[in-house]
């Protein structure tokens, strides 16, 4: 799950599902060079294709996997923004903020569910045609699938597994700061048993550890380290936010419609919040000295908030969902709705003031 205010990584949109953009990144070419390098060394011609064609079959599982993800999340009813396969595999950007511990594990665990079934296909693919070049590709496929299952179903952020169990700790505790805590520290916990894999078990055998395993486990640890730290970072900010709610920065509005004439503008109860057309317009004042004709529609005097400044938060809810649309819409001023009608409006420097208190 990323920022779905960021923009994709730099490559080539390659395909959509269900109308969410598929994206290749450049980092993923030079993976496909490692692989290629590293199953074909000492295997002549034959050996480096046989890596190339591992490496496309590491691609379509990362993409089912990633496809999973992404319809499951539409099928929850969350805006799924892009799929990426990149030299980390694969990530999946959506509309995190209306998740549940529910919808979080069932969306984290379609990913490596969809690997399972298609390592199930492939064996019974290469059973059905052995001793074929069929056969061997089918059985390539099944093993690379089911290996993407198995690692990603490790139960540590920022794995899928340790995605459901963040969504269990969630659900049991009804804190998600508990459950990022939780599965921040398995990751960290992972990271370190990787390590020790690599290195510490062939010292303990008598062995001289490989080169190679030892520059793949330190790479994967430290993108899993980095990972997991930042969940136990976030576990931090969100406990930090316990027991605050968006009553304390809630500044309510009046909404009057911007072909109203400044003229019959009278006192409002609230700030003057203008709907036009589908968004939002902040009433300001026309400036010292400046005399506005009174037929003058209010819209003419409003500042136009950024598409997607506006939250369905209700009066007592807690303040993660303004902050996250504050910026995911990169705006310093949110519309906080109920059942649709807005009824407040949540600034940052209130917020910051609140937070900093």
């Amino acid at each position: 799950m990323t920022d779905p205010s960021r923009s994709p990584s730099a490559g080539l949109r390659i395909a959509s599902i269900a109308g969410v953009p598929v994206y290749l990144g450049w980092s993923w070419f030079a993976l496909a060079a490692v692989i290629t390098v590293v199953v074909g060394s000492g295997a002549g011609a034959v050996g480096y294709v046989i890596g190339l064609v591992y490496a496309v079959v590491l691609l379509l599982a990362v993409l089912a996997h990633e496809g999973a993800h992404a319809l499951m999340a539409r099928r929850l009813g969350l805006v799924v923004h892009r799929v990426v396969a990149d030299f980390l595999g694969g990530h999946t950007a959506f509309d995190s903020r209306a998740l549940t511990p529910g919808r979080a594990a069932a969306v984290a665990a379609a990913g490596p569910l969809t690997n399972l079934l298609l390592a199930l296909v492939g064996w019974l693919g290469a059973q059905a045609v052995p001793g074929t070049m069929a056969g061997l590709v089918l059985g390539g496929i099944g093993w690379v699938n089911l290996l993407l299952a198995l690692f990603n179903l490790l139960p540590a952020l920022p794995l899928d597994g340790g995605q459901i169990l963040e969504s269990l700790v969630w659900g049991v505790t009804g804190r998600r700061a508990s459950g990022l805590l939780v599965a921040g520290w398995a990751g960290r916990v992972l990271a370190v048993l990787i390590v020790l894999w690599a290195v510490g078990l062939p010292l303990v055998q008598g062995r001289t550890p490989d080169l190679i395993r030892i520059v793949w486990a330190g790479f994967i640890a430290s993108v899993i380290w980095r990972g997991a730290g930042q969940a136990i970072a976030s576990s931090q900010a969100r406990a930090a936010l316990e027991g605050r709610t968006i009553d304390q920065v809630a500044r309510p509005v009046t909404v009057i419609p911007g072909s109203l004439p400044v003229g019959s503008l009278g006192p409002t109860p609230g700030i003057p919040l203008v709907r036009v057309g589908g968004g939002y317009l902040l009433l300001g004042s026309p400036g010292e000295g400046v005399t506005v004709p009174p037929d003058t529609p209010v819209s003419a005097l409003g500042t136009a908030l950024p598409e997607g400044a506006v939250v369905e938060s209700a009066p007592g809810d807690e303040l993660v969902p303004a902050l996250t649309t504050m910026q995911s819409a990169r705006s310093a001023v949110v519309v906080l709705t109920d059942g649709g009608q807005p009824w407040a409006i949540a600034i940052a420097d209130d917020l910051n003031t609140l937070l900093g208190s």
